[in-house]
């Protein structure tokens, strides 16, 4: 295992062993895995993780995404349509979800209708505004007095403060 050695400012010579999976962990994250699922997956602490993109010089992802389309303000026929349909069918929404240990919150887009080609044009419309298309769920209900229905949901802070 190859080390470094660092001069502190104390003055004190500090070593510092590298880690033999640098170059696959730099790799990784390259391809878009993310510090937590790389530990995972290499069985490393997360902390761990950081401090090889740190030492490695790589600048970290920012956790909130940015929208791909720049004149997504605009107000096109696709964007007055997704306000349409928000306004009839959907809805946004925020607050605290809880993972294990985290909390963290949320900003949630979420239409939930019974006709699957309505869906389709609304995810076709949001592509076309947001250039990213939401998770598509479908639910079957047990009860036979309710209908199934098809679920569009998108947890991105910026398309939520857009249509709020």
């Amino acid at each position: 295992m190859p080390a470094v050695w660092k001069i502190r400012s104390d003055g004190v010579k500090q070593r510092f062993n590298l880690s033999p999976l640098r170059g696959e962990i730099v790799k990784l994250y390259q391809d878009g895995l993310s510090s937590r699922k790389i530990g995972n997956k290499l069985n490393l602490s997360h902390v761990r993780i950081l401090k090889i993109l740190k030492l490695e010089n790589l600048t970290r992802r920012k956790l909130i995404q940015s929208i791909s389309n720049p004149n997504y303000k605009d107000l096109t026929p696709q964007r007055a349509y997704i306000f349409g349909v928000m306004c009839g069918d959907g809805c946004v929404f925020s607050g605290l979800e809880h993972k294990k240990r985290w909390s963290f919150k949320s900003h949630i887009v979420h239409l939930s209708v019974k006709d699957k080609d309505f869906l389709d044009e609304f995810v076709k419309n949001f592509e076309d505004v947001y250039g990213s298309s939401p998770k598509i769920y479908y639910r079957d209900r047990k009860n036979k007095k309710w209908s199934n229905i098809w679920i569009a949901r998108v947890n991105r802070k910026l398309i939520y403060e857009d249509l709020a």
